[in-house]
């Protein structure tokens, strides 16, 4: 499935959890992980690679922005930006908020940049462990390890899970997790979903 062929209306999240001090809602789309592929044609850089804010070496769960700023999908994310504030002002999974509070205290997936002139969507992927994000080398589509990518230098093409939101102090936003990426050395090729 593709962004596009999401349907937002049956998406389902479930009761806040409490986690390391970060509430978190687990989403699922008719009973399963809602999977889509990002886009089936376009390649996109992540000009700061992966990597989490302090630069942490020992870190499994990274951080990856992906540059989306002339994507034809830019404007099916902000469509989900406005979809989030929308459902979650009227569903009542955040208790004593008013619509008005559940409007402001959103934190965007997409991250404007100022001094880059970029929008960026925010990702987050898993490095080690049971959900790892597997990476697959175009155009052969054999698996590559992590370690031997520089994402910097690369075109990707991911496909994303929308995992469920997150909630810590003042703040709330959806949090997207990459699965699978494609990744073209060269920057160019092809991929069947």
């Amino acid at each position: 499935m593709q962004l596009s062929q999401v349907d937002f209306t049956a998406i389902h999240f479930a009761p806040l959890q409490t986690n390391k001090g970060v509430k978190t809602s687990n989403a699922t789309s008719r009973g399963g992980p809602c999977e889509f592929l990002l886009h089936p044609t376009e390649w996109f850089s992540a000009p700061f690679g992966a990597s989490t804010f302090d630069k942490d070496p020992q870190a499994t769960r990274l951080t990856m922005e992906l540059d989306v700023t002339s994507s034809e999908i830019l404007p099916l994310l902000q469509q989900l930006d406005q979809w989030a504030v929308r459902d979650f002002c009227t569903n009542g999974l955040f208790e004593n908020m008013s619509k008005e509070d559940v409007a402001r205290t959103y934190h965007s997936c997409l991250q404007t940049s100022e001094k880059y002139s970029t929008i960026r969507l925010r990702t987050k992927l898993n490095i080690a462990g049971l959900h790892s994000c597997k990476f697959f080398k175009a155009p052969e589509n054999h698996p590559i390890d992590f370690k031997e990518l520089d994402l910097r230098t690369c075109q990707i093409r991911p496909v994303i899970q929308l995992k469920g939101i997150w909630k810590q102090s003042n703040q709330w936003g959806l949090s997207l997790d990459c699965k699978k990426v494609l990744v073209d050395l060269q920057g160019t090729g092809t991929w069947d979903f």
